[in-house]
């Protein structure tokens, strides 16, 4: 019943509130490595997951894009690690966001990451702290697109950089999809044209010995 309650309440944020709902994705996103405990040690019947953060942050695998190969690599490996089942998908998805300001799009006619590339010499970039070190955030965005910041990019929570961003104290910066404040700054959300963030569909993982 607590398990329910608790899928209840996430998806009720998504439909009510979309910040709310992405403080809750930071929040398991961010403790994914501590929740696996105590589901394996019998603490917890069910939680939500998103199977980029699985695949990356919790698997340590590289990132891919095709969202069936990586729920089925998911699924195997918790099955065989953690014996715990994933069902399916709950329907949405809440993927890294590349923002800008909008004045910045229009005026440099940016529409995607790599529109950005020559112009972020000249920029402050302002990213969380995990960001930073999954491996599917920021030295893989780097590497790939040849992204080369004209200064070390300012480190911050998470809640914190969307303002930054709007109140010109950084020129880019990395979010969450869903984020209520995206719109509400008028915010510039960036094609992820090289495909370089994994699909991140939100899915329950439930020990097997809650299954029938």
């Amino acid at each position: 019943m607590a398990a329910a309650v608790s899928v209840v309440r996430l998806l009720s944020a998504r439909r009510t509130s979309p910040s709310r709902a992405s403080s809750a994705r930071s929040s398991r996103v961010g403790s994914s490595t501590r929740q696996r405990s105590p589901c394996r040690a019998g603490g917890i019947d069910l939680y939500v997951e998103y199977t980029g953060t699985a695949f990356t942050a919790i698997l340590q695998h590289p990132p891919i894009t095709n969202p069936d190969s990586v729920r089925r690599a998911v699924a195997s490996e918790y099955g065989r690690r953690w014996a715990a089942e994933w069902s399916a998908p709950l329907g949405f998805e809440n993927t890294f966001a590349i923002l800008v300001r909008r004045s910045t799009a229009d005026s440099l006619n940016l529409r995607t990451i790599s529109d950005a590339v020559p112009h972020a010499t000249r920029w402050t970039a302002g990213f969380g702290y995990e960001f930073t070190e999954r491996e599917d955030g920021l030295p893989g965005l780097e590497l790939l697109y040849g992204l080369r910041f004209g200064r070390d990019p300012r480190l911050m929570d998470l809640g914190l950089l969307y303002r930054a961003l709007a109140n010109g104290l950084v020129d880019l910066v990395a979010g969450n999809s869903t984020d209520g404040q995206i719109a509400a700054l008028d915010l510039v959300m960036l094609e992820d044209d090289r495909r370089y963030f994994p699909p991140y569909e939100a899915a329950p993982s439930i020990p097997r010995r809650c299954v029938p």
